[in-house]
């Protein structure tokens, strides 16, 4: 080719260049389409016409571009990339894969062929090597956002939402108002169980973007977890306005109006929805918590079990549905059924609870708490405000020991409100922390009386503001017992109901719940029972050396002599007896927890020692806690205390 035409590709191609820079597209392609007639053996021009088309969305004159550089060289590095790309986005996938491939054993350094082919690995569900090439773009070019948001899209399908915490932040603080951003890291809190934070970024995202249904309705799933329903449905009106026929939106108001009461009207939707073709695990999901009553969970069940075998999902919602397929045989009494679902389900799960680590962090808390600690008159004691409020009430225990059912029942009272599991003392725990690497109790000598009245007064403003004029408040957060020394220092006229239950029924009721990675325990027998273990040892502790008024309250105690346990309550609250609490189920008070449900039904006595249909699946628990009914251990009643402190 001669020079003058040399000059003048090169002259062409710089305008094009400039013209695409300003985004002036349709400009470009006025001038390289010409190059590309002209001089249809050189390269440059269908590449640079290949990239102005792809930022068009023109996919398949992409392809039509990429294929011309191919016929002129077939291992032209980029040219293979933007083929490969071009053809995934057309659903070519297996295609894409093979000419990214090609494209990056020609040219392994290069961090954008290396994040395109991370991109069609994981549209073939593919994760593990697509994470491969995530990471490797970021070793290559450490700032890539998008190799970045990657590699966290990479974590999420894999349920490593630590990880994918870390890989979303570090694209946020490089482009912190995106919108895909802020919702992939709203989703990952979710997953943490950091609801104030996943909110925080859906409200973000909402501002940023003009697609406001997405947000919405992640905005109202989030609120719903947090108990505010009417909030929740709210917001999915908010989506249905704006966009009506949304699928997701619509499963979510069926999920809301169960939860709020209105059963037949989360049946109609659900039905309406299945009729139009709508099949997800999420709604399964919502027709799982309804078939029983209508008599449909065979019907359920076929659903669940052609999704799992025939339908590509992501991983968390293969999840979801072993779970429900395990409660549903489970209802069915099918228990050699529901048992391996319900296992696939765990051990699909990451395993990242580290026994030694806990077992040192409560013996971190027994000694921080010692008996000398909690004095009021030793030297060395640690602070306490001069809150004297009355109104707290703490529920504690394992996470289905009852602690929700205990609380219902002291909602009913009319001076009573229920607040459900708050996340206040353990954010105000947290804040005491000054580094990632110690727990708050290392850091107790900070507090002083000040500031433990600043908290006070702030978890009191909190929990008020939703009470009006109850006489008690009640936080049902049951980990709140890792905390009762901090408590004690905070609140310290407050009183604490400690819920337990069968250790086997306990453990086995968590296993077959679908939690998130706070319970990070839940997931492995072995580790529940070492978890449980370590819970018993601190509650011991703390009957032994706090002086907060404690009442031992057993789940059996409640189903088999309902008024005697309500009675018992209601005293230990100072509280006149009310009948109300007995009729607990008849209330409209809404429960956000798993055990929603329950709630609504009087007291049963079939998940009393429920683990006997499962005793040759659950070696780790038998062998921990014995296969032969017994009494809870000690049952230490401290209504002896009721009126100190």
């Amino acid at each position: 080719m001669p020079s003058s035409h040399h000059a003048n590709i090169g002259s062409k191609l710089r305008k094009a260049q400039g013209l695409i820079q300003s985004g002036q597209l349709e400009k470009a392609e006025q001038v390289l389409l010409p190059l590309t007639k002209r001089y249809p053996r050189a390269e440059a021009p269908w590449l640079l016409l290949g990239s102005v088309y792809g930022q068009s969305g023109r996919y398949q004159d992409v392809e039509r571009c990429c294929r011309s550089i191919i016929s002129i060289n077939p291992g032209h590095p980029m040219g293979l990339s933007l083929l490969g790309s071009a053809c995934a986005t057309l659903g070519k996938h297996e295609e894409a894969i093979v000419h990214l491939g090609k494209a990056v054993e020609l040219d392994p350094g290069n961090p954008g062929i290396r994040y395109n082919l991370g991109n069609a690995l994981y549209a073939q569900g593919k994760v593990e090597e697509a994470e491969t090439q995530y990471r490797t773009a970021l070793q290559l070019k450490p700032g890539y956002v998008q190799a970045h948001l990657g590699l966290g899209s990479c974590m999420l399908a894999q349920c490593h939402w630590q990880d994918a915490l870390t890989s979303y932040q570090a694209a946020n603080l490089a482009v912190p108002d995106n919108y895909d951003i802020n919702m992939s890291l709203g989703l990952t809190y979710q997953n943490l169980g950091k609801l104030e934070e996943a909110i925080g970024c859906y409200q973000q995202a909402l501002q940023l973007s003009d697609r406001r249904s997405d947000p919405l309705c992640a905005l109202s799933y989030a609120t719903a977890l947090q108990g505010h329903l009417e909030t929740a449905l709210d917001y999915l009106e908010q989506a249905l306005r704006d966009q009506p026929e949304n699928p997701h939106a619509l499963v979510d108001r069926a999920d809301i109006f169960y939860k709020m009461g209105r059963i037949d009207e989360a049946h109609m939707q659900v039905c309406a929805l299945l009729e139009e073709g709508l099949e997800t695990p999420r709604l399964v999901m919502v027709y799982a918590f309804l078939c029983l009553r209508f008599q449909e969970c065979d019907r359920v069940i076929a659903l669940a079990e052609d999704m799992i075998k025939h339908r590509p999902m992501q991983r968390s919602e293969h999840i979801t549905l072993q779970y429900i397929l395990g409660k549903l045989y489970d209802q069915s009494g099918d228990f050699e059924a529901a048992f391996p679902n319900f296992r696939q389900a765990n051990e699909s799960e990451p395993d990242s609870f580290n026994r030694a680590e806990h077992t040192r962090k409560v013996n971190s808390i027994i000694e921080a708490y010692s008996p000398a600690a909690l004095s009021r008159v030793a030297q060395r004691a640690l602070p306490r405000s001069n809150c004297r409020d009355t109104r707290p009430v703490f529920i504690v225990g394992m996470p289905r020991s009852g602690t929700s059912l205990v609380e219902q029942i002291l909602a009913s009272h009319a001076r009573v409100y229920g607040a459900g599991e708050r996340p206040e003392i353990g954010k105000l725990a947290d804040r005491l922390n000054k580094t990632e690497t110690l727990d708050y109790v290392e850091h107790l000598e900070s507090l002083d009386q000040q500031t433990l009245d600043r908290m006070a007064r702030e978890y009191l403003h909190t929990v008020s503001s939703m009470a009006g004029d109850a006489g008690r408040i009640t936080d049902k957060m049951p980990t709140n017992f890792l905390h009762l020394g901090f408590i004690a220092q905070l609140l310290p006229a407050a009183r604490i109901i400690h819920c337990r239950r069968d250790p086997r029924d306990t453990c086995l009721s968590i296993y077959f719940q679908e939690f998130n990675l706070a319970h990070n325990y839940s997931n492995n027998l072995g580790a529940l029972a070492h978890f449980y273990r370590e819970y018993e040892r601190l509650m011991e502790h703390w009957l032994a050396v706090l002086d907060l008024p404690i009442l031992e309250i057993n789940y059996s105690e409640i189903v088999s002599n309902l008024e005697d346990s309500a009675r018992r309550m209601v005293n230990f609250l100072d509280l006149e007896w009310d009948p109300d609490c007995l009729q607990f189920h008849r209330s409209e008070r809404i429960t956000a927890t798993a055990s929603f449900d329950q709630v609504r039904q009087p007291v049963y006595t079939s998940s009393i020692g429920r683990w006997k249909h499962y005793q040759q699946h659950i070696s780790p628990l038998v062998e921990e806690f014995g296969d032969q009914d017994a009494p809870l251990g000690r049952s230490r009643s401290a209504d002896n205390r009721q009126h100190r402190g």
